[in-house]
């Protein structure tokens, strides 16, 4: 029963962890609640909030060389809203488009159970099995009340409708203020900066891929390490022909640091790895299925809960760097539903300790799987 009893715990979290994905807040009502949340009249003391992750950001949108200019990120609120009528107003000097969706069909996600444990003052240990806790999580989450998340993206417009071609003033624009409206009342937040910049590179593509995916399929975000960040693609794309790469660089972040640079590779015939930040460039077979993981360093510290960034990372198949494949992505790290970015804002939690909890509640179902 014991051993149930856990297993249940950890699957719990793990439903957590799946189902979900620092700034200042400027409304009026800035007030602490209660850290104690095990009953609902207290979790109902909730400020009324619409809060978001799209916070301490360092976007950079090269607009003449990525695809896309859509910003995707999530919208959180105490309490229920229509979709229909929320507002975002940018400082952006032209046309941009909104949109907003809810995460969840149905109910929202309750809080995760070390989030929980927290806010009452026990420490998660996957030792244990918090029998009596559990059973009280249970009837808290029947009963208290939830955190609403929203899907929202903002697509900006960099073309001038008249002539077609890219606005002639948009090179140097920085959105760092962002504003939620919803019916009458208005919330307002620093998200670090939002930039436009026009490189004019004339860089020929090389036609060495086919089918090449973009956007990261994994991203970690590691906070013990000085803000360090792993994002990449287990497929890239498929090779058309014998080919090398021979570094990687990011376009747009000249200043982050490529620790490692992991290319995979598979075919009929073999797969291999190599380190492209440790000079290693061998060559990649035609018909090859490659995949990649760049760990950087990026420009923030690693103590917030949040940060955003969009590298367009650039694969140089020529020692000059003039024959390059770029591949873009809008990357938002984080480790933190909106319950914990709520109790990390308002309730002052150590919520790098619930990510910790979190991290070694993941451990515990790995080695149970292994188990059976």
């Amino acid at each position: 029963m014991k051993k149930k009893v856990a297993s249940i715990v950890s699957l719990l979290i793990l439903c957590m962890l799946v189902g979900t994905v620092g700034c200042s807040n400027k409304h009026s009502n800035t007030e602490t609640v209660n850290k104690v949340v095990n009953n609902k009249e207290q979790t109902n003391n909730r400020k009324k909030i619409i809060y978001t992750d799209l916070t301490n950001s360092d976007i950079v949108f090269d607009y003449d060389l990525v695809h896309s200019t859509i910003l995707r990120f999530f919208i959180y609120s105490t309490y229920e809203l229509d979709e229909d009528k929320i507002k975002m107003v940018l400082d952006y000097p032209y046309e941009y488009t909104f949109s907003c969706g809810a995460e969840y069909e149905d109910e929202p996600m309750p809080m995760s159970f070390p989030l929980y444990l927290a806010y009452n003052n026990i420490e998660y240990d996957e030792k244990l099995e918090y029998k009596n806790e559990f059973d009280e999580y249970m009837e808290f989450c029947n009963n208290s009340s939830k955190i609403y998340t929203y899907r929202a993206s903002v697509d900006f417009n960099t073309l001038d409708p008249d002539t077609g071609e890219f606005y002639e003033d948009l090179d140097g624009v920085n959105i760092n203020k962002v504003v939620f409206e919803y019916e009458g009342d208005k919330y307002n937040y620093d998200i670090g900066g939002i930039r436009f910049t026009k490189t004019n590179k004339k860089i020929a593509m090389g036609e060495y891929y086919s089918d090449i995916k973009y956007g990261c399929d994994f991203l970690g975000y590691d906070y013990n390490k000085n803000g360090e960040i792993v994002l990449g693609r287990e497929y890239f794309a498929t090779t058309n022909k014998d080919m090398e790469i021979k570094s990687v660089g990011l376009a747009n972040y000249p200043d982050y640091k490529i620790l490692e640079a992991r290319i995979s590779v598979e075919n009929d015939e073999q797969s291999f790895e190599f380190d492209l930040a440790k000079g290693e460039s061998p060559v990649i077979p035609a018909n090859s299925k490659i995949g990649f993981s760049l760990r950087i360093k990026a420009g923030f510290d690693g103590k917030d809960v949040s940060y955003n960034f969009s590298p367009l990372v650039e694969f140089y198949h020529s020692k000059d760097k003039k024959d390059v494949t770029r591949w873009e992505c809008t990357c938002l790290t984080y480790d933190f539903d909106g319950y914990d970015i709520y109790a990390h804002r308002y309730d002052g939690i150590d919520i790098f300790k619930v990510l910790e909890a979190k991290r070694k509640g993941m451990e515990e179902i790995s080695d149970e799987e292994q188990d059976n």
